[in-house]
């Protein structure tokens, strides 16, 4: 947490689920702030009636945006209004299909999935005159869809 100092972070968003919220408490500690929980930063929904998410996932994750369902795009714009709409200097605690969302957005890339975020790794965008850019992607891990 030593090389986020300098970005003098002074809110802390979470999605509702309990892994970024248990990620994010003690981090809003440090800085001495309340962490906020925002329904706009949550993991992607899964379609009704299915009964394999895993195999679902998979599938999604090895396509492009152009392919997805309402559901989805829907869940994903939200995601990018919600960053938008975020004050500067504010951490999130998100989700690794959440992320590729946002850097598949702003990068332009029609991939679902462009980059594998490492557990707790840390992607910083930044805001410029055209909107928010990715000024670093996280470091990656071998995560695997199971």
């Amino acid at each position: 947490m030593g090389t986020l100092s300098p970005l003098n972070l002074s809110s802390v968003v979470t999605s509702p689920m309990k892994r970024c919220q248990e990620t994010a408490i003690p981090f809003a500690r440090s800085l001495n702030v309340t962490p906020v929980v925002n329904t706009g930063v949550t993991e992607i929904p899964t379609p009704d009636g299915l009964d394999d998410r895993v195999g679902w996932l998979r599938n999604f994750m090895a396509g492009t945006w152009d392919e997805a369902p309402d559901l989805l795009t829907d869940w994903k714009d939200k995601l990018i209004e919600t960053l938008e709409a975020l004050p500067d200097n504010t951490a999130v605690f998100s989700h690794f299909v959440a992320i590729n969302a946002i850097c598949s957005h702003l990068e332009n890339v029609p991939d679902v999935r462009v980059f594998s975020p490492g557990h707790c790794s840390v992607t910083l965008l930044e805001r410029a005159p055209t909107g928010l850019v990715v000024a670093q992607r996280g470091s990656e891990a071998a995560t695997k869809v199971l």
